[in-house]
């Protein structure tokens, strides 16, 4: 063999010597943890038996935390891949409750950027009118809308889960979201590592009539095309059940806004009825719409599913496929050489 073909065929087993161990990096980050909170009281299972166990590992995410007074953010990437997987959630409380996700999942075939902001703008009450039981503006009357511009310090613990609690100054409504790393079951819900878990609670309602209902304002800026399902993608997992959604769907990846189909209102469950989309200035809006009662409390997420895994090959990074390609296209190369 010459000077040459020895230098290409060292080179070449470099590269591939970078691209098989560069598979079993693992990437850690510590975990920002604010000090002197109390632990909330929560049934936390971290191992839930629902959730396969290949799929619990290849689902694993290493998530790390920033918090401020009036903003935080959730980054998370895939533990145990090469492929570029990354989510960041921003939270904010200036001015309106918003939380801003960013999907990138970047392959040597494909690029995606989705990206999207929900604001939880209002609670509205209102006499419904012809009964449905879902806000209409142009047909229900409007008793009064009350704005959530106004926020207390967003507190925060590391317990099993990443926990962040956000409440109006005047403490009618509460938002608490649950960020984790990997299937964990929250009070009988079971979080995907690649979502967050959100509980909206309501709390003494200032109702100005005994027989009016309320409704919640959701506002969506997004990139990406917008579809209401009334199944949802833990539901075709197999470990979530009764929920709706709204899906943002930008090439092969899917942000989306999903909730409990029941509520709980003073004790007892009841329907939550969504309304259609509708044009905003900035965006499309939609109403969550719930009972009179003194009490509510709903069970929200918003996540995001990539069909990018399919550029894996059960489970075996693409790096790794390239790897063997390189090694028996190395092997046929020396071979013809020697016949040669």
């Amino acid at each position: 063999m010459s000077k040459t073909n020895k230098i290409i065929g060292i080179t070449i087993i470099g590269l591939i010597f970078i691209s098989l161990t560069s598979s079993s990096w693992i990437f850690t980050v510590a975990n920002e943890i604010q000090n002197g909170e109390e632990e909330p009281e929560f049934e936390i299972d971290t191992d839930p038996d629902e959730i396969d166990e290949g799929k619990k590992r290849e689902s694993e995410r290493v998530v790390t935390i920033e918090n401020n007074t009036n903003s935080a953010q959730i980054k998370s990437i895939l533990k145990y891949s090469d492929q570029k997987d990354d989510i960041t959630m921003d939270i904010s409380t200036q001015n309106n409750l918003y939380i801003k996700g960013l999907y990138k999942s970047h392959t040597i075939f494909t690029q995606i950027n989705l990206q999207f902001q929900i604001t939880f703008y209002s609670i509205i009450e209102f006499e419904d009118e012809n009964e449905n039981g879902i806000y209409e503006p142009d047909l229900d009357q409007e008793i009064q809308e009350m704005v959530l511009d106004s926020w207390e310090d967003i507190s925060y613990v590391n317990s099993s889960a990443h926990i962040f609690t956000i409440t109006t100054t005047n403490d009618v409504f509460l938002a608490r979201i649950f960020a984790v790393e990997g299937y964990t079951d929250v009070n009988g819900t079971i979080i995907a590592p690649a979502e967050i878990k959100i509980d909206f609670e309501f709390h003494n309602f200032p109702f100005e009539n005994e027989t009016s209902l309320l409704a919640l304002q959701v506002k969506f800026q997004t990139n990406a095309a917008y579809n209401m399902k009334n199944k949802t993608r833990g539901e075709d997992e197999g470990y979530a059940e009764n929920e709706n959604s709204v899906e943002l769907e930008i090439n092969n990846a899917v942000g989306y806004f999903a909730w409990a189909e029941n509520a709980s209102a003073d004790g007892v469950d009841i329907k939550v009825l969504s309304s259609q989309f509708k044009d905003g200035a900035s965006g499309k809006f939609m109403y969550l719409n719930y009972p009179h009662a003194t009490d509510i409390i709903h069970d929200p997420k918003i996540g995001f599913v990539s069909d990018i895994s399919a550029f894996y090959i059960s489970g075996f990074p693409l790096v790794m496929a390239f790897s063997v390609i390189g090694i028996a296209s190395l092997a046929l190369f020396i071979k013809k050489r020697k016949l040669n």
